[in-house]
């Protein structure tokens, strides 16, 4: 065997490798046909990315070594991206029964499969040669820079037909656990990594629930305060949005590299994605034109056939899609190297057109009989049971394939110490309606209907972990879960269940009208609840730059003063999570709301929350203020809401707090209702229409019986910067001075400020 001398190619193809940055690795071995006794006999594809070498699934080419060994006639090798044609400059050439090395820069598929297609060139036919690539580096975009503005949103469900409708007789009257005290908590200690957990816990060790608050999460012992600004909560998708919504797709400008890196830039730390829809994706809704490009953004295999109708062809419900798996293993896996965590919901029962998705029967088979159609025979039984015919029926069989979903999702995620899961996006659906495409009117889903469902989704995720993951020592507790109720009892169904750690909310919805429940209402009503507390959807947030208002509420990407409103008065409310929804990437609305969400996460995480709870004047929404602070009524009392146009949250010291704190935010704001009020600007899902002027505060505090010396600060929630100086407060303890009585101290008048402010008072 002769070894000749190297040969040096450089394979530039296309816009690869040129504009992005170089990350190099330890010299390793990603191809050995001798290890896997396959010599070249023919052109051959091999992936490069996701092996034990690092090279991620976002790198768009790789510095790397090729070798051919032993070739039994003399040979040359070409390498091209793996979803083009087998042609360009040969990488290396070597006679019979040489070794021979050549270096190369190769582009790799630009579907992000990661693969480079190899084809060798023999001088005799029949020949065949052995291939050796050892990869030392990879390229991958930096962020897009100034890309131009755009708008998109991924389709979710919205508009008049949103949960909260008034049609719903369960939600009145309201039920009366609204701000009463704490149910027992039936959470089970393994789920918190805590007392009772399995004695193998040497393995992995997911985001928990912090087992002394029981409002944040905790990692590793750290509490984590969870803030983001979901891209529409399709990173993995390849979808088109000019800018506006996070892409799999690498020639988006908002393509999730992009995106992830310019979150974690900016302070970020939470997403959100969605595994599957119900429906399917359109061009025109009203000609009913299916998305060719979207069909593969399914957890399911695609039959691509197109005899089904609307020119669609099949899922196949019994295989998944390998590739949508591995897609959402690279964003979670990017994730996760950026410092962000992410909630992985299964479901989306409401999203897209159910006539053009996999689970209606028109496009859902098994893979060994495309005759039979199977599926939902109405979109609603996706999130209720069906119990006619003793639960024996077309509908209930359906739920051993939502099932699956969950087990290939854990299978492929359960590694991830960045993860919860939510079981779905807004299940609950009061308001029948047609999604056109011929279909007739679906029936509703209401909440105790709904709550069986995901009561048994629930436990069979629960479950499937416990057996598969915690019991066998690979995890040390399972992961989260959370749900997301959209009315007080959806919400008061899960607030005992055991399983259930995380309760999300959608929307501000200031002074509900119909009964539904927003996020802000969840966090004061469900004050003393032991759980998790999450605002998962907030894409309301104000009006266009030209002062318009859009009838969905996106309204441009979103005013960042009533986003930053929404953000500080819940997570001051002892939120858990605050997610943003609807990225808007290229946007300045965009980019602000970013800016000042990182501020606030900033904000939270220099305070003692483990000290801190929520006041309980705040929590019982009666009272006439929190009890430090003479800050007067809450605009949410439940019966009779004052006409008050400042809003406010409040923190205070617990009862066991040795780090004494007290945090107050207040903001100038006009409700805005879901039905057309012509005192008050239209918004779909309520939200806060910004009152700008020029405020002050004088405000009197009352800090508690142990006398000490505190420091009082005003801040800007904009910014988390200092507005003056801090005050030093000399406090002779006192138990008579609350809501600003005899007794308590007068903190230095505020600066002037035109919409919100925050004020800490910390014990020195």
């Amino acid at each position: 065997m002769r070894l000749l001398g190297p040969a040096v190619v450089l394979l530039l193809g296309g816009a690869t490798a040129g504009a992005d940055s170089l990350f190099t690795l330890t010299p390793c071995r990603v191809v050995d046909t001798r290890a896997t006794q396959t010599p070249l006999t023919g052109s051959q594809l091999f992936t490069l990315i996701e092996g034990t070498c690092g090279v991620p699934i976002w790198a768009t080419a790789v510095a790397a070594n090729v070798t051919l060994i032993n070739p039994t006639a003399n040979a040359s090798l070409g390498l091209a991206p793996g979803d083009q044609a087998a042609s360009g400059t040969n990488v290396v050439s070597v006679a019979a029964g040489g070794v021979r090395a050549g270096f190369a820069v190769l582009p790799l598929a630009t579907d992000q499969s990661g693969t480079v297609l190899a084809f060798p060139t023999f001088a005799t036919a029949g020949a065949k040669t052995d291939l050796a690539i050892d990869v030392s580096a990879y390229f991958a975009p930096d962020n897009a820079g100034a890309p131009v503005e755009g708008q998109g949103q991924m389709y979710s469900q919205g508009g008049d037909g949103d949960p909260g409708g008034a049609t719903d007789p369960r939600l009145d009257p309201r039920p009366n656990t609204l701000g009463q005290p704490q149910l027992p908590s039936n959470t089970n200690p393994a789920r918190l990594g805590g007392p009772g957990r399995p004695a193998a816990a040497a393995g992995i060790i997911p985001i928990g629930m912090d087992r002394v608050t029981h409002r944040y999460f905790v990692d590793h012992g750290a509490i984590k305060v969870l803030i983001g600004v979901s891209s529409d909560i399709g990173c993995h998708l390849h979808l088109t949005s000019d800018g506006s919504q996070c892409s799999f797709d690498s020639s988006q400008s908002s393509w999730y590299v992009n995106v992830l890196r310019d979150a974690a830039s900016k302070g970020l730390n939470k997403m959100r994605l969605l595994v599957t829809r119900n429906g399917g994706d359109w061009q025109s809704k009203e000609t009913c034109a299916a998305l060719e490009g979207a069909f593969h953004d399914q957890p399911f295999r695609y039959h691509q056939d197109k005899t089904g109708k609307h020119g669609i062809g099949y899922w196949y419900l019994d295989q998944q899609n390998i590739q949508f798996f591995k897609n959402l293993k690279a964003v979670v896996e990017f994730a996760k190297q950026q410092g962000i965590y992410v909630e992985v919901t299964f479901f989306g029962p409401w999203v897209g057109i159910f006539e053009l998705g996999p689970w209606h029967p028109d496009h859902a088979r098994l893979s060994t009989d495309l005759t039979t159609p199977i599926g939902f025979n109405d979109r609603s039984y996706f999130a209720k049971l069906d119990p006619s015919n003793g639960g024996v029926n077309v509908n209930e069989a359906m739920r051993a394939y939502q099932m699956q979903v969950m087990h290939w999702t854990v299978d492929t995620l359960w590694s991830y110490d960045n993860v919860y899961w939510e079981i779905a996006n807004e299940p609950e659906k009061y308001i029948p309606e047609s999604t056109g495409c011929g279909a007739p009117t679906t029936a509703t889903a209401l909440a105790a209907d709904v709550a069986q469902w995901q009561n048994m989704m629930i436990d069979d995720l629960a479950a499937y972990e416990q057996n598969n993951y915690v019991s066998t020592g690979l995890l040390a507790h399972p992961h989260l879960i959370a749900v997301q109720p959209f009315s007080p009892e959806g919400a008061n169904i899960y607030a005992a269940n055991g399983n259930v750690d995380v309760i999300n909310g959608h929307y501000t919805t200031v002074r509900p009208k119909n009964g539904g429940l927003g996020a802000i209402d969840l966090a004061r009503g469900y004050a003393n609840q032991p759980k998790i507390l999450g605002f998962n959807e907030g894409k309301i947030t104000g009006l266009n730059a030209d002062g318009s208002t859009n009838k969905d509420g996106t309204a441009n990407g979103g005013q960042a003063d009533s986003a930053r409103a929404e953000a500080w008065e819940f997570m001051v409310d002892q939120g858990g999570t605050f997610d943003h929804f609807g990225y808007y990437y290229s946007s300045a609305n965009g980019r602000q709301i970013r800016q000042q969400l990182g501020a606030l996460k900033s904000f939270l995480s220099s305070l003692a929350l483990r000290h801190l709870t929520t006041s309980p004047d705040v929590a019982d929404r009666s009272r006439p203020g929190a009890r430090w602070v003479n800050i007067g009524p809450s605009p949410y009392n439940p019966v009779t809401p004052p006409d008050n146009t400042k809003f406010w949250a409040a923190l205070e010291p617990s009862s066991t707090a040795t780090i004494i704190q007290y945090v107050l935010y207040i903001h100038h704001s006009q409700p805005r209702h879901m039905d057309e009020n012509p005192a008050e600007p239209y918004l779909a899902f309520g939200g806060y229409q910004p009152l700008f002027g020029s405020y002050q505060e004088s405000l009197r505090l009352c800090l508690g019986p142990q006398p000490g010396t505190f420091a009082a600060q005003w801040i800007d929630p904009s910014t988390n910067m200092p507005i003056g100086s801090a005050q030093t407060i000399p406090w002779a303890g006192s138990t008579t001075c609350g809501n600003g009585g005899p007794g308590s101290v007068t903190v230095t008048t505020s600066q002037s400020y035109s919409y919100d402010i925050a004020l800490l008072v910390t014990k020195q």
